[in-house]
């Protein structure tokens, strides 16, 4: 099935639209456990560099912090890029995607479990939480970078939501007869990034008063539904990479 046409059927959407969201709402939920235990960000790398900038006068252990989110971050980009060329040389397209999914989780609850033994942890402490989630979603940066043909972003919020945003304004100056389906679906994979990393944001902050480590057990399960519905795209033959 050709990406125009998968994206114009609804299951197809369907599919795209959910495992974006899902994927993006891990992004969300683990930025909220940061955020709250340790003001740093570790999807959100952008906001690390204000912090950075914020604080370099006035909080030096902030800073680092931030500092270590970025640079696991990247760390795990280049990890998950090089561990996935060889993989799918060796073992095809799914083994490395879920092989860099079960190391994505696998970090997150590694983190979880530091939060679990010591909650009221600080500087220095918080810096192995704060690298392992960094590390965890720069791999999943790359865990998905396709999808019915189209570059998608489940880390990275502000891309996607111009991509929706311009779509949306340019779609609004044709007519409905003439408007191409697949490009509405296209323009709602974009807006499921910005609005999965929302939803996923507020069901952290909600689940994160009982407990940080369980603002990340939702993020686990959050990974554990997006690979479910990563096998039921490749069983519709859809493009996903």
């Amino acid at each position: 099935m050709s990406p125009d046409a998968a994206a114009s059927t609804p299951t197809g959407l369907r599919l795209a639209v959910s495992i974006t969201a899902l994927l993006a709402g891990v992004s969300g939920c683990v930025d909220v456990v940061s955020l709250v235990f340790a003001e740093v960000f570790v999807a959100n790398q952008t906001g690390n560099l204000v912090v950075v900038a914020a604080a370099s006068l006035s909080d030096g252990n902030r800073v680092r912090l931030a500092l270590t989110a970025l640079v696991m971050f990247t760390v795990g980009v280049l990890l998950a890029a090089v561990g996935r060329r060889a993989l799918r040389h060796r073992f095809g397209q799914r083994a490395a995607r879920e092989s860099l999914l079960v190391l994505e989780i696998l970090l997150v609850i590694a983190a979880a479990v530091l939060l679990w033994r010591d909650p009221l942890a600080t500087h220095p402490r918080l810096l192995l939480p704060i690298g392992l989630l960094a590390l965890a979603q720069g791999i999943q940066a790359v865990l998905l970078t396709r999808l019915l043909g189209r570059g998608v972003r489940t880390v990275a919020v502000t891309g996607p939501l111009t991509d929706a945003l311009v779509g949306a304004v340019e779609s609004a100056g044709t007519p409905m007869a003439q408007r191409d389906p697949a490009r509405r679906g296209l323009l709602r994979i974009a807006l499921a990034t910005p609005a999965g990393y929302a939803l996923g944001a507020l069901l952290g902050a909600l689940v994160v008063r009982a407990g940080l480590h369980l603002g990340l057990g939702v993020a686990v399960v959050l990974a554990l539904v997006a690979a479910a519905l990563a096998r039921r795209v490749e069983r519709h033959g859809l493009d996903l990479a």
